[in-house]
């Protein structure tokens, strides 16, 4: 119960990795919010997790477009209301989103990797009250087999190391870690994988026989612990072959 006290908040947590990190912190003893675009299958995810407590843990469930900024405004709203601070924010989701919008000369200007760093300044007054708080973000860097002579880096594994590296070094004053994990593989079959995780509803399944690799709940749990406290502006590589 090394997190017990400690207020957690899990972006894409109804499945996936983003479960299986909500499943991890909430072991650990920290009250999770459980947040998901799909209020159904985050309800589901809820249910399941909850089956895990005890009486002494809490649980919560809200609905949240990483997409929308209204919608991120709003559930940091129902959740600070409710809590008053955050200690945990865990960005699972979003690191792959396009917002476009009109250049100077009125083309389409492509921005990557928004939806994260909105969540993380949703969060970021009350962590930053505390003089405390750990941001996780969570992304993944695929590689296509070496006999194809090329190597496929996503702009959402550019972008989560950039906001981590920045916000880490902005919020170094305030007593608040930012750290990234970036997940690698050399083939196409664990991107396939990830992807069928996301089209699938895990939470109705045991976190045990989850197609995510148990390595990656393992170093959430560090970078949220305290033995991270002098940890900021790092990416933890996990590779699987």
């Amino acid at each position: 119960m090394e997190l017990f006290g400690n207020i957690a908040v899990i972006t894409g947590a109804a499945s996936g990795i983003g479960y299986i990190t909500a499943h991890a912190l909430y072991l650990a003893g920290a009250f999770v919010y459980v947040t998901d675009i799909d209020e159904r299958r985050g309800r589901e995810a809820f249910e399941q997790l909850r089956k895990y407590g005890n009486c002494l843990q809490t649980l919560n469930f809200v609905q949240m477009d990483v997409t929308d900024t209204q919608s991120i405004t709003k559930a940091a709203g129902t959740i600070l209301d409710a809590c008053g601070s955050v200690d945990i924010l865990v960005n699972t989701v979003g690191w792959e989103q396009e917002a476009k919008s009109a250049g100077k000369n009125g083309n389409s200007v492509t921005h990557h990797d928004t939806g994260p760093a909105h969540v993380s300044h949703a969060f970021l007054p009350s962590m930053m009250n505390k003089h405390k708080g750990k941001i996780i973000n969570v992304t993944c860097d695929f590689e296509i087999p070496k006999e194809a002579h090329e190597t496929i880096q996503t702009w959402a594994n550019r972008g989560a190391m950039v906001h981590t590296e920045e916000l880490a070094d902005e919020m170094a004053q305030h007593g608040i870690n930012v750290n990234c994990i970036c997940i690698s593989s050399l083939h196409r079959s664990f991107h396939d994988a990830r992807e069928k995780m996301r089209l699938t509803n895990t939470s109705s399944t045991s976190p045990a026989n989850s197609e995510v690799p148990a390595g990656i709940a393992e170093v959430t749990l560090l970078f949220a612990g305290d033995a991270s406290n002098d940890m900021t502006g790092q990416t933890l590589q996990l590779n699987y072959p």
